[in-house]
This record gives C-alpha cells, structure tokens and sequence, in this order.
C-alpha cells in the first residue's frame, strides 16, 4: 500500500469539512431570522380616539433576535478572515433586549385633526431600537460584502452595497414621512408609499441573505485562502496553490 502523503491528507481533511457549506447554514438561519423579526402580526385592543389600547405580537420580534444571535455565534466559531463578528453579536443582543419592550404595547391617541395617530406609549424605546436595527443590518450586509470578496463575485458584492443603501434609506423615509404627518395632514399618503417602498427593500435584503447561503453552499467544496497558504498536493498529483486575497478593511 502507497503511503499518503502530506499533501493528500490536507486534500481529505478540507474535503470532509467544507468550510462555505459551514457558513451558508448561518446565513440561512439570518434569513428565517430577519423574516420573523420584520413579520408584525398583532392581536389585542387598538387606541380609539381620546383613549388607549393594549396589544401583544403574536409573532415576537425576541425570537427572531434569537435565532440571529445563534447565526452569528456559529459564524464566530468558524473563525473566518473578515471583520470581527463579536461586535455585530453583541449588537444583536442589545436588539434582543430592546425588542422585548415591544412585545406588549400600549398605544395611545395622538390628536391630529383631522385624523387621530396612534403611538406606543414607549415610542422613544422604539426609535432607539429602529436606528440599532438599520445599523446593525448595515454592517450584516457589509459582511455579505466581505463574503463576496472572498468568492471573487462581484456581482454578489455590488447586490449587497446596493441593498443596505436601499434599505437604509427605505426605514429613514418611513420614519420621516411619519414624523412630517403629525403635522401637515396631507403628507400622510405618502406614508403608504414609503411604506410600501420599505417593504419592497425589506424583501430585497431577506433574498440577499438567502442569496448569500446558496452561492456559499455552491462553494462547499473551496478553502477560504489564508494569507500563509502552502501548495497542496490534490488526489491526481497535481499541485495547487490557494490565492491570496486580502480581506475587505
């Protein structure tokens, strides 16, 4: 029996453990993630003009925080040549905590003739967790971006530059156009449109993660190349040197 070499051994150990089918199962798990996070479906009493009302989430915003805290934990264990992910991990729990205040709310009636706005009584809360939300799905899509310079698909990189500007810019128009109807009442149909758009870029940036799993899973049988990479000897005695590229700064 020919004894193996080396090289060959490397060969069959990176085989046995493709490390992109280990990344595409987290970003899978930010897909179903943000789907929960995004889906509001609420049941309980609603304000009625001059009053109050209470209601709670059906489906709560904390479970989906969860399950992306969990992504990033396993990302993190992957040890991957990109930006640290700890930092985006701890900005999903602090997500986690702030979402719990919004699984019961209690709304009331904010008096704008000729139309009555209906406003949680923790608005504030809810603004500060709207602005770590944009954030925190900004520098997601920058590790999209990172991803993608890795596999050498620009494509993949340019989908996820241009999905966080349109998100951004998507939640800060909603948000702006609200704001202005308090006041000029004829603004608030333009509140539908830039919710509607909003929606449209929500959609947009839950296929970037879906995306980003499937052209992960489409390289489950590459090494992400690191700096120190050593010619390798394949199974037909061919050699092959991994290329080396630097991370995105």
């Amino acid at each position: 029996m020919t004894p193996m070499m080396e090289g060959e051994a490397t060969a069959t150990s990176s085989s046995a453990t493709p490390p992109w089918e280990a990344i595409s199962r987290p970003f899978m798990l930010m897909f179903w993630a943000m789907f929960w996070i995004v889906i509001d479906i609420r049941f309980g009493g609603s304000a009625e003009w001059g009053g109050s009302g209470l209601n709670i989430d059906l489906l709560p915003d904390v479970v989906g925080w969860v399950m992306m805290v969990s992504a990033l934990e396993k990302l993190d264990k992957l040890d991957l040549p990109t930006a640290p992910i700890k930092p985006l991990r701890t900005l999903a729990l602090w997500l986690l905590v702030l979402s719990i205040f919004g699984w019961v709310q209690l709304e009331f009636t904010v008096a704008t003739a000729p139309a009555a706005f209906f406003l949680p009584l923790l608005y504030p809360v809810n603004l500060i967790e709207t602005i770590a939300h944009v954030f925190f799905f900004w520098k997601l899509a920058g590790l999209v971006i990172e991803i993608a310079e890795r596999l050498d698909d620009e494509k993949l990189k340019e989908q996820a530059d241009f999905r966080r500007r349109f998100y951004l810019w998507s939640i800060v128009a909603v948000n702006v156009t609200a704001l202005i109807a308090f006041v000029v009442f004829w603004v608030f149909p333009l509140l539908f449109l830039a919710t509607l758009v909003g929606i449209i870029a929500t959609i947009y940036f839950m296929l970037l993660l879906y995306g980003t799993a499937q052209r992960c899973r489409a390289e489950r049988f590459a090494v992400i190349p690191s700096p120190a990479a050593a010619p390798t000897t394949t199974s037909t005695g061919s050699v092959y040197t991994a290329p080396h590229r630097s991370a995105v700064p």
